[in-house]
């Protein structure tokens, strides 16, 4: 949400919030937001010096803080609290670490710990701890092209400004290329330039096609 106003990201973070309540798993970081930005969230994750400091949901974040000894203060945004606790400041950078490690200490001792410690335990139980088998993961070759080309479909459909534009530079290209054939003789010389325009309109297709299959 970098550059954005207030309005356009709380709209983002409310199309996200739609997607995450429609089974979609949505993972993002979030610059400076305001303290109804930040209340959307369900879930947060709370880094500092690379390590968590905190992780679970985001209206218990301020009972975690108050709990380990750096309350957030009264009609103060929440998330700001959160960057000046965790932020390593010029000029204090020994005071600020040391909260940091307090902070990190405190959070491997609570239970939102150990209660990962488990869910993880859990997950890598439920893969038995095997090495995946790429014979067994690889989608065929059917598969991969029914894919792609539903990817495309939709990208095509929702686009449809695109799409017109498609249409119109493909019939420009196409009576320009049609020039090329009309009212010419057939000797050797014709002939060469020809093969450069064949040559031209097969690499301007095919590398257009390439370049929107590669976004």
């Amino acid at each position: 949400t970098s550059g954005l106003d207030s309005f356009m990201a709380e709209s983002i973070v409310t199309l996200m919030g739609k997607l995450a309540k429609a089974n979609r798993t949505i993972l993002c970081t979030i610059h400076q937001p305001t303290s109804e930005l930040f209340a959307l969230f369900d879930r947060v994750c709370l880094v500092s010096e690379g390590e968590i400091v905190f992780m679970g949901e985001s209206q218990a974040a301020l009972n975690y803080f108050a709990r380990a000894g750096m309350p957030c203060p009264t009609n103060y945004n929440p998330a700001d609290h959160y960057i000046f606790t965790l932020a390593i400041r010029p000029g204090n950078e020994e005071a600020c670490r040391a909260t940091c490690q307090k902070l990190i200490a405190y959070y491997k001792r609570s239970d939102d710990y150990r209660k990962v410690l488990e869910s993880i335990g859990r997950t890598l139980d439920g893969f038995n701890r095997k090495e995946p088998n790429p014979d067994r993961i690889r989608s065929s070759t059917l598969r991969q092209v029914g894919e792609n080309f539903k990817r495309s479909f939709l990208n095509t459909i929702r686009n449809p400004a695109y799409t017109r534009t498609r249409i119109v530079q493909t019939i420009i290209v196409g009576l320009l290329c049609g020039l090329a054939y009309y009212d010419t003789k057939n000797d050797q010389t014709v002939a060469q330039n020809k093969s450069g325009v064949l040559f031209n309109i097969v690499v301007y297709f095919t590398f257009g096609n390439v370049s929107r299959t590669l976004r």
